[in-house]
């Protein structure tokens, strides 16, 4: 694998980044120059990740097209509706 091909995904790639610093200095410590790469910290940035991983499989594997799109509107379907029963933002 290598980058830019279609077998390499980077998920960081297809949110938006959290903490982008200003300044990148080894005297801070550790912190990622590009921004803060972990998807995991706002669920919605799981979709357009589910999304791009399905059409890169597609297109590696185009016969199994449509399990794959069932699979990503089912994945996508009950993240919204957890996002949605669990919201207890102000």
């Amino acid at each position: 694998m290598q980058p830019g091909e279609l077998d390499m995904l980077f998920a960081a790639d297809y949110v938006n980044k959290l903490e982008i610093p200003v300044v990148v200095d080894r005297q801070l410590g550790d912190i990622h120059a590009a921004g803060n790469p972990h998807i995991q910290l706002d669920p919605r940035n799981y979709l357009p990740v589910a999304r791009e991983l399905t059409s890169r499989l597609t297109r590696l594997d185009s016969k199994n097209e449509v399990r794959r799109t069932q699979g990503d509107q089912g994945i996508s379907h009950s993240l919204r509706r957890r996002m949605n029963v669990g919201d207890r933002s102000p």
